[in-house]
């Protein structure tokens, strides 16, 4: 995702630890969840509504914070802002599909940005701790890296569950 590479040439610090690639902030997922196992179309929706549904609040902490930090970062902007209308658009489709079948989307965690600064603030504040980072932190520094990780768990919920958004869109002949 070209988003990644961007942010790492705005935000060099990012390239520093692979503490950063790899954090433990799941943001309620079970990204261990494979929804390919699912046989029953329902719960293959319930599935995927309930990893992909989760990022449209936290994309949009990503897209405001970007686009508020000048021409440098205009493109990195654009691409994020046209990633959220990807999610959103992907949500509202799979809702869509269950409402057809007469499903309920299920519940799924809403993560305020307070909370998701508070979670990024602590795992970096670990980090230093334990010396396995050198950085001073500052709020720019954690919505900075939340922002990362928001994209880089959106990158791996993703390659998780195309499979089974081409099982939903393929036609049966």
């Amino acid at each position: 995702m070209c988003f990644m590479l961007q942010m790492k040439l705005l935000y060099p610090f990012l390239t520093s630890s692979d503490y950063f690639y790899e954090p433990l902030i799941t943001f309620g997922l079970d990204l261990g969840k494979d929804c390919t196992k699912e046989k029953e179309v329902g719960k293959k929706l319930s599935a995927l509504h309930s990893q992909v549904a989760v990022f449209q609040r936290p994309l949009n902490f990503v897209v405001m914070y970007e686009s508020s930090q000048g021409r440098n970062h205009t493109s990195l902007a654009s691409v994020l802002r046209t990633t959220s209308l990807m999610v959103n658009a992907t949500v509202s489709f799979i809702r869509r599909q269950m409402r057809q079948k007469g499903i309920l989307p299920p519940e799924y965690p809403v993560i305020s940005e307070a909370e998701v600064n508070n979670m990024t603030d602590s795992y970096l504040k670990n980090l230093i701790q334990r010396n396995l980072v050198t950085l001073t932190v500052t709020d720019d520094v954690v919505k900075r890296l939340r922002n990362f990780i928001i994209l880089y768990t959106l990158h791996d919920v993703s390659k998780q569950v195309s499979p089974c958004t081409y099982c939903m869109t393929s036609k049966k002949k």
